[in-house]
């Protein structure tokens, strides 16, 4: 715990003002070379925020100057981002009746816009009401604002990486009744919140949630990786804010685990809270950090930090701030009962004209009928016409469809087409050749013949068995190689089946080694002919094991590609002085007594590694240590997916500049 201390100590005490003037400086640089108007409100907007909660006068420029060119451009989505960032500062301060004020009026404007992006505001308008019912503690009313907001979003399909913070409050929601399903929506608002375009200022919220989540579900490694994170965003945007708020998430971690470290966070968000005003945080801090100092007997502190708490809830919930609040609430439910009667009514009157509209178009159709009655069986033949021609034309779709999707199954052959072409090409060159050799032998068996010569037309015979015998051999090689194709473009039945792991490893490296070769005729080292020194070493005492062959298969290939790419990129920047190698083993570990009985497979390669930093991100979706265009981030992340549904693990060994190392382990079953 003391090494844990260590750790956060050295991250904390590194000041937190130069990441933020970088961020700022980063969004001065974009924004002096932007060349729209609505680009240039969105960078305001991006800087306003930095200010939402440390430099009132510097937001409201900002704000007042995104307000001025959005109406100036008539540029709604500006207007809202204005709004909203005053919202924020308004909450931030805090002044709670003032901030759901705003997101009433918000709200308002929302109903009445005719913007493409109606629901999107009236969504986000909801969000915000939710946020400060939240914050005044009342949460059905908050569940009740984020399933409106679910709704719209739904109504919408409007598709946007801002929507983060409804999946991450989801998550927290649904943690105290479902666990895992609050873990998978806090994850989902973690990954979208870095990729929002206006509100990546707050991505260290999604974090410090998440990390709470982990906490809750008591996966404390986790938790620790996640507030660390939280703290390096928080810092580098500038969010004092979230930042506090972290301190006091680890002041409550360390509550019972280690008191002193608990102390120190929670003074840390105190010290925060009380330089700019954040009273929410403040009263929650100080309340833990007077109950250590009581429990130490040091009264003084501890009466300290209680008034400290006592006045920062005062500043929240005092009997002013309270009465602004209620009545605010008050004036929002009045106008949902308004809204709810004028809706009823509305409703009342379309039923009303409905109704005399359909006895209008009853008679106006018993009129159409009856003149149109003669017409009746022209009228059926018609219709049956135009059927067969609909039911032609659905037949036509369902086939294009049929072909588009064989298309798409054979299009993932591509990655292995120039492989497959050099296997094949191998046993037929010798079905060709001993073709030709067996035509001469009968010609030369009927010319002995002629002689007389039975003995030497005999050993002519013979010769010619054993070259059919070498004909049969490659003929069924080649028709191995082409079911194996087959088999790897089939859809996945999901079935597992008794699989010769040895062989599979060694189809799918000289699949994926001429594969390679053909593809990337390109590279400096390929110009020159790319040459690997591949190594095989596979254990016969593995037999079969039961797993689903075109999933291992894929995994395999993909190894396999990525050892030969990284050889390849160390070879074109060493020509002439590396030697580019991979190797490949199965090993059986255990006996047939022991229970944990597992196969392992490694993939080496001698290039450059994988570096330390971006080791633990390897198998993440989208991650990819290639260029743009080179690789979709997938691949391993796949592969981690498929070995984890067999019951097996796959990790990563590497040393920078010598190469990487993936080492899987697959359960091994004996009947």
């Amino acid at each position: 715990m003391k090494k844990w201390l260590i750790i956060w100590l050295t991250i904390l005490l590194i000041p937190g003002t130069a990441y933020t003037q970088r961020y700022l400086d980063s969004l001065h640089t974009e924004l002096s070379q932007v060349k729209t108007d609505t680009s240039r409100i969105i960078l305001w907007y991006l800087i306003a925020q930095c200010y939402e909660f440390r430099q009132t006068d510097s937001n409201d420029y900002y704000v007042k100057k995104i307000e001025e060119w959005s109406n100036k451009l008539d540029y709604t989505f500006g207007k809202y981002l204005a709004r909203r960032s005053l919202f924020f500062r308004m909450n931030f301060k805090p002044d709670y009746a003032q901030a759901l004020h705003i997101a009433l009026e918000n709200l308002k404007i929302a109903e009445s816009t005719t913007d493409g992006r109606r629901l999107y505001y009236l969504a986000r308008a909801h969000q915000s009401i939710a946020l400060v019912e939240g914050e005044m503690g009342n949460v059905p009313q908050r569940i009740i604002e984020l399933n409106k907001m679910q709704g719209l979003i739904e109504a919408s399909n409007y598709i946007s990486n801002d929507f983060w913070e409804y999946y991450s409050t989801k998550g927290e929601v649904m943690l105290l009744s479902n666990p895992d399903s609050g873990i998978f929506f806090l994850r989902k608002g973690h990954l979208m919140a870095p990729e929002s375009s206006t509100t990546r200022m707050y991505m260290s919220l999604a974090t410090a949630r998440l990390a709470d989540g982990y906490v809750k579900f008591g996966n404390d490694s986790m938790a620790r990786i996640y507030y660390q994170q939280g703290i390096d965003q928080a810092e580098y945007c500038g969010n004092l804010y979230i930042l506090s708020r972290l301190y006091w998430n680890l002041s409550q971690y360390f509550q019972k685990k280690n008191p002193d470290s608990s102390l120190y966070f929670g003074r840390l968000s105190v010290d925060l809270c009380k330089k700019y005003g954040y009273g929410d945080y403040a009263s929650k801090a100080s309340r833990i950090v007077a109950n250590i100092f009581k429990r130490r007997s040091l009264t003084d502190s501890a009466l300290k930090y209680t008034q400290i708490s006592l006045d920062a809830s005062d500043s929240i919930f005092n009997l002013g701030k309270l009465s602004e609040f209620t009545n605010q609430i008050s004036s929002y439910e009045q106008k949902q009962r308004e809204d709810e009667q004028a809706k009823e009514r509305f409703q009342f009157k379309v039923r009303l004209y409905s109704s005399i509209a359909a006895v209008l178009c009853l008679l106006i159709l018993a009129i159409i009928l009856y003149r149109n009655n003669r017409n009746k069986q022209r009228a059926n033949i018609l219709l049956g016409e135009q059927k067969k021609e609909i039911e032609q034309t659905l037949a036509n779709l369902k086939m294009a469809q049929s072909q588009l999707i064989q298309s798409e199954k054979m299009a993932s052959l591509g990655e292995l087409t120039a492989g497959i072409a050099h296997e094949i090409q191998n046993p037929l060159n010798f079905v060709n050749n001993f073709s030709e050799v067996n035509a001469e032998l009968i010609k030369e068996m009927k010319d002995e013949m002629k002689k007389g010569n039975l003995k030497e037309a005999e050993s002519l015979a013979n010769n010619l068995l054993d070259n059919e015998d070498k004909i049969s051999h490659h003929g069924k090689r080649a028709d191995a190689i082409v079911k194996g194709m087959l088999e790897h473009s089939r859809a996945n039945a999901g079935k597992k089946e008794p699989t010769d792991i040895n062989t599979l490893a060694e189809e799918y490296l000289r699949l994926a080694y001429h594969g390679f070769r053909a593809k990337n005729k390109d590279l400096a080292a390929g110009q020159a002919g790319f040459n690997v020194a591949i190594k095989q070493e596979f254990d016969p005492e593995i037999g079969n094991i039961n797993i689903i062959r075109q999933d291992i298969g894929r995994v395999l290939l993909n190894l396999f590609n990525n050892a030969f790419y990284a050889v390849a990129e160390k070879s074109e920047k060493s020509p002439g002085v590396f030697q580019p190698a991979v190797s490949v083993s199965t090993k059986f570990i255990g006996d047939k007594e022991s229970r944990s009985r597992s196969v392992e497979i490694k993939v080496k390669d001698n290039g450059f590694g994988v570096p330390g930093k971006i080791r633990d991100k390897i198998f993440q979706p989208f991650y990819t240590t290639k260029p743009a265009g080179q690789g979709t981030g997938l691949g391993l992340s796949l592969s981690y997916d498929i070995i984890k549904a067999h019951g097996g693990e796959i990790s990563l060994l590497s040393e920078d500049g010598l190469g990487a190392e993936f080492i899987i382990h697959l359960p091994k079953n004996f009947s």
